[in-house]
């Protein structure tokens, strides 16, 4: 069974956005179906894509980047926010990016205590275990994942993304 939306290509025609499957030998759950459109007789895919951001510092270097993204007809973004954009020490900046209208997919929220090498490898693996969970899952979907950035929390959230 399909779950039907307009088509944000070109308005007209109607998008294909979830499969349901029914087979018996099937779990029966709703999973996610690439979006495609009958635009004369082609598909016209909507490219999904997930963001990975850390930091204030990565959000502004992407900044120029997800307002393209959010123009683009064809693709969807969906942002993984993390690291220091969740701690009310550095800001909450995970506020200022749903301010600036961009959609916050997840939150994986694994801060360290303190700054000692044991609480930031605690974290770096903390952080690895939570996102190969969503890259196993909910984060499974995305055809592109865009990945910015020198910090150990970025370098986790990739790591765990290699067997997927």
């Amino acid at each position: 069974m399909y779950a039907a939306s307009p088509c944000k290509a070109c308005a007209v025609h109607v998008v294909d956005t979830k499969c349901k499957s029914e087979s018996s030998s099937s779990h029966g759950l709703s999973q996610p179906a690439r979006s495609w459109c009958f635009h004369l007789s082609r598909f016209l895919f909507l490219l999904q894509i997930g963001l990975l951001t850390s930091s204030r510092a990565d959000y502004g270097i992407y900044l120029p980047l997800l307002k393209a993204i959010m123009k683009a007809p064809d693709m969807d973004l969906g942002v993984i926010a993390f690291g220091t954009h969740l701690s009310k020490t550095h800001g909450h900046t995970v506020d200022h990016i749903v301010h600036d209208g961009f959609p916050i997919v997840k939150t994986i929220d694994t801060i360290p205590k303190d700054d000692s090498p044991l609480d930031i490898a605690e974290s770096y693996a903390l952080t690895a275990q939570q996102f190969a969970e969503y890259w196993s899952g909910e984060g499974s979907t995305y055809d592109v994942v865009l990945a910015l950035g020198d910090r150990y929390e970025m370098a986790a959230a990739v790591a765990a993304s290699i067997p997927f």
